[in-house]
């Protein structure tokens, strides 16, 4: 369970998201809502600097991408005999 000191963090992520990608967005339906977002995110969340790491985003991930392993490489099998 998280701190309420800590609730600010979390909360300021989707202040982000409804100032920055949902604020006057309209959309011809609900299913055209995904790939607005992948076009938002490549072009702008993904590219900007980021406050506390001081890098984007995009270059983050590409850094940590090679240090990144499967959860579990096997499929796990839930079949009883």
């Amino acid at each position: 369970m998280a701190k309420g000191n800590e609730k600010g963090r979390v909360e300021r992520g989707v202040g982000y998201v409804k100032g920055n990608f949902l604020s006057g967005l309209e959309l011809p339906d609900f299913a055209a809502l995904g790939q607005a977002a992948q076009v938002w995110l490549e072009s702008v969340a993904n590219v900007r600097v980021h406050r506390e790491t001081h890098r984007r985003p995009t270059d983050l991930w590409a850094d940590e991408r090679a240090h990144l392993h499967a959860v579990n490489p096997r499929p796990f099998d839930v079949g009883r005999c």
